[in-house]
């Protein structure tokens, strides 16, 4: 699957000019969308949250594919509005759109996460200091509404495994690996939470 397919366009890469928390912007190649969603299914019923979502690459892939919820939250504005404008592409030629992508303008961190929210898809969007207020906002949302929620990590740093694995209740199920042999970091994580 390619962004023609989808009439959309997700490539290139944007840096944040004068930020520290927020990393640059590069979508997740399809190859490894593919490898992991090969091995790891989502129903129509999840409701993923993909934070740092860019121009939308995984939130069309994960609508095309599963025809699940999707919600793309960006902080960029110029990123997010390439974001907008590929959601206006993407819905004119699909002609069954149901309603289940959403795009929000704004930080993780100040995310209200809801609680439909399953699935959350990270891809190393932001700093350590952030990344623990979005983690703790998604622990918040589940002391409130308690469910099953999975967190799907994409090219992690140490600094958010050791979180992850030494300060939260999550539990890692499974890594998978992509057809990138040449990045030890180019895998991912998938962590599970059960009430």
């Amino acid at each position: 699957m390619k962004d023609k397919l989808l009439k959309i366009k997700t490539g290139g890469i944007r840096d944040w000019r004068n930020h520290n928390h927020y990393n640059r912007y590069e979508p997740t190649p399809y190859r490894s969308l593919k490898a992991l969603f090969k091995q790891h299914q989502l129903s129509e019923d999840d409701h993923v949250v993909d934070f740092g979502s860019g121009k939308g690459r995984v939130v069309f892939y994960l609508h095309y594919k599963f025809n699940c919820y999707v919600k793309g939250i960006e902080a960029n504005p110029l990123t997010y509005d390439e974001g907008i404008e590929n959601l206006h592409s993407y819905l004119y030629h699909k002609k069954d759109y149901n309603n289940r992508i959403s795009f929000k303008l704004g930080t993780a961190e100040g995310y209200q996460v809801r609680r439909e929210d399953n699935v959350f898809y990270l891809f190393h969007p932001f700093s350590i200091t952030i990344f623990k207020k979005v983690i703790t906002n998604i622990l918040s949302s589940l002391k409130e509404h308690p469910r099953s929620v999975t967190l799907i990590l994409f090219y992690t740093i140490s600094e958010y495994l050791d979180f992850i694995d030494n300060h939260t209740p999550f539990v890692l199920k499974m890594r998978i690996k992509t057809p990138n042999k040449t990045d030890r970091k180019q895998h991912f994580l998938i962590y599970q939470y059960e009430p």
